[in-house]
């Protein structure tokens, strides 16, 4: 298992146990995962970096034992697992990149010094403002046409 499958494992572990709470390593125990102390180390630093998780004293074997956090709760609402989480991070930083190779908006040059003229749209044309009206007319004109024509 790799360190996101591994720190979303504890995380719905400590979702769904009963007890205030768990060991990293009586999770992995309990779900049959080969660790190691680093590993170990590895998932703790991730939970205890993004508040996810408080520590709450020890097992009986001597190990820290974690409870979710009112921050790892809310964090599990509104993103449910790690993975998603850094998934959006990534596409967020996608997005980061793209509007930064974005070109600037380029005014017009203007050569006696003043400040350019804010956008004005171009002035629409009278069909292009009335043409679902001249349509109608016109669709309205060849129907009293064919009626005329069908009643004499």
């Amino acid at each position: 298992m790799n360190h996101v499958e591994t720190v979303d494992l504890v995380l719905k572990e400590l979702v769904e146990t009963r007890h205030p709470s768990v060991s990293v390593r009586r999770v992995f125990k309990k779900h049959r995962v080969n660790y190691t102390d680093e590993m170990i180390k590895e998932v703790e630093r991730t939970l205890t970096s993004k508040s996810l998780v408080k520590a709450r004293g020890e097992d009986s074997a001597g190990y820290t034992c974690y409870a979710l956090s009112e921050t790892g709760t809310d964090f599990l609402k509104s993103f449910g697992t790690y993975q998603k989480y850094l998934k959006g991070l990534e596409t967020e930083q996608k997005k980061v990149e793209r509007a930064r190779k974005k070109k600037p908006y380029d005014a017009a040059k203007n050569f006696q010094g003043e400040a350019p003229a804010p956008y004005s749209p171009p002035e629409k044309t009278y069909l292009q403002r009335n043409g679902l009206g001249v349509i109608l007319l016109v669709f309205f004109i060849i129907l009293f046409i064919i009626v005329a024509k069908i009643s004499t």
